[in-house]
């Protein structure tokens, strides 16, 4: 989150910008991203899992004939707060280790163990940096700030059981190895 003119906006930060112009990628091409950028499949599958995205579907980049690595995703508007119709709602499916995501473009291309690494990796975050995302300083639009801790404590818990969450429910992840 950003001020902008006084008011609330999202904003992102583009690490190792490229102005190159990628084509939408088609799913007969996930195969080859998963062949040039496994770690980041993996890890981009790993956050959404955390944050419950459930529409990852097309909004991710990937560079695949050009010598510029560009891997990202763009969007995880139907996550956190948004699992459900209600926030009340998201936040018990957050903190509850359900998987959330049962479909995702990388199910089935993802490698298990890179997988199960990111995982890990996000369990073992300093718990003072999720609260630090959760919780701002202020409202922002209806998100109170009590929703907000609320929020931190939902991911706090869910991140404990991120690994067992993956690993549990593997018949839907069905790794690549």
């Amino acid at each position: 989150m950003t001020d902008k003119d006084g008011g609330d906006a999202f904003a992102s930060l583009h690490v190792g910008r490229s102005d190159e112009k990628l084509p939408t990628l088609q799913e007969y091409q996930y195969k080859a991203v998963a062949f040039r950028y496994p770690d980041e499949m993996a890890a981009l599958t790993a956050f959404d899992i955390f944050i419950g995205n459930r529409d990852r579907n097309r909004n991710f980049i990937a560079s695949l004939v050009t010598t510029n690595r560009i891997f990202g995703g763009i969007d995880h508007g139907m996550s956190l707060l948004s699992v459900e119709d209600e926030a009340s709602k998201s936040l018990i499916r957050l903190e509850n280790g359900e998987l959330i995501v049962n479909n995702h473009p990388f199910y089935r291309l993802v490698d298990g163990a890179r997988l199960i690494a990111w995982a890990e990796r996000i369990a073992s975050a300093d718990p003072r940096d999720i609260e630090e995302c959760c919780h701002c300083t202020t409202p922002i639009g209806s998100v109170l700030i009590g929703l907000q801790l609320e929020l931190a404590e939902a991911l706090l818990t869910r991140q404990s059981r991120l690994p067992d969450i993956i690993s549990s429910h593997n018949r839907f992840l069905i790794f690549s190895t």
